[in-house]
């Protein structure tokens, strides 16, 4: 569910949930109340009861609760700005206060906590501007604020494996994923997604990146854990972030000399001879070769391909042997 709210602030309701997807008839709520749009909102979005609460405690309440679901953000917090879908209590607890929805922020305040945000509300003006300095509200309504934040977590992968070259569309479904930015906002082992792009709160498509090292006996193969981190925190490792890579299953090397003007499969020669050198592995979309020789006391050569970080492009470049021998690659 995309837990960015997309109804408006003061309009006539019911004092029963409406009927619909996750709703029960006997759950009450005030009517025309700032706390109706957030129990509304919680009920709907999270597996979670509707629970006696002001505006000014309506966060509190929730992570009190619910402390697996979601974590209690003070007013000032470095690395914690609010981003869409979170709830937000202003006001001390002994007063009613007011709460609301924030429903955007301006691309730096995940990253600097300085910006502009907007929420919406009930019971008040609708919609509200306001802005935000080094982590902190400024001039926040009722003198004080702080908000609920989903817990990070992901839940499912669409695709559990992938290539070693990478490429995979993987959509990652979870919770507290509105607001995740920058380059490391999605990680695949240790290497961030290619791409990644926040369809909302609970899901985000991602491209897995190229995995490594190149080494056997592994041929690129390997499972890592993918994931998301937002707003100085990370979701914590599960067996549903597994993502397998599917690596080469073997590797083969040719190793040819001329003999009588054509290339013959030789498995050692003499220094100085001229030969040509080709590699094939299966299982892998995108091998990535390094030739080696070693030279004996008698003056032969043995040989082997080896999986390694490039990509050599130029596979049946004839170099001498008594090496060692080295594929060029494109632009190195």
């Amino acid at each position: 569910m995309d837990r960015t709210p997309s109804w408006g602030g003061n309009h006539p309701t019911y004092d029963t949930c409406p009927s619909g997807p996750g709703c029960a008839a006997s759950a009450k709520i005030e009517e025309w109340q700032c706390v109706e749009l957030a129990k509304r909102y919680l009920y709907i979005g999270f597996p979670v009861d509707i629970l006696p609460a002001s505006g000014s405690n309506v966060v509190k309440a929730y992570t009190d609760t619910y402390p697996s679901l979601f974590k209690y953000v003070a007013n000032g917090t470095v690395n914690h700005a609010p981003a869409p879908g979170d709830v937000v209590s202003f006001g001390a607890l002994d007063i009613a206060g007011h709460t609301a929805l924030v429903t955007s922020v301006d691309a730096s305040v995940p990253s600097t906590g300085t910006g502009y945000l907007n929420y919406m509300e009930e019971n008040g003006a609708g919609t509200e501007h306001v802005h935000m300095t080094n982590w902190s509200w400024d001039n926040p309504l009722d003198g004080t604020v702080n908000w609920l934040h989903p817990i990070l977590s992901v839940a499912a992968l669409s695709a559990p494996s992938g290539p070693a070259a990478g490429g995979t569309s993987v959509t990652i479904t979870g919770t507290g994923f509105a607001g995740t930015s920058g380059s490391t906002g999605v990680m695949f082992g240790a290497s961030a997604a290619t791409t990644y792009v926040v369809n909302s709160g609970s899901q985000i498509n991602a491209t897995s990146p190229a995995y490594g090292p190149y080494y056997p006996p592994y041929y690129n193969a390997g499972t890592i854990h993918v994931s998301v981190t937002n707003n100085g925190d990370s979701s914590p490792i599960s067996n549903s972030d597994r993502f397998t890579y599917n690596g080469c299953t073997g590797v083969t090397g040719t190793w040819a000399i001329l003999v009588n003007g054509i290339w013959t499969p030789s498995s050692s020669s003499s220094v100085g001879t001229t030969v040509k050198m080709s590699g094939s592995a299966s299982g892998c979309p995108s091998p990535l070769y390094r030739f080696w020789v070693y030279q004996y006391p008698s003056g032969h050569v043995v040989h082997g391909p080896r999986l390694f970080t490039k990509q050599y492009a130029l596979l049946d470049d004839h170099r001498p042997a008594g090496g060692p021998v080295r594929i060029p690659s494109l632009g190195s």
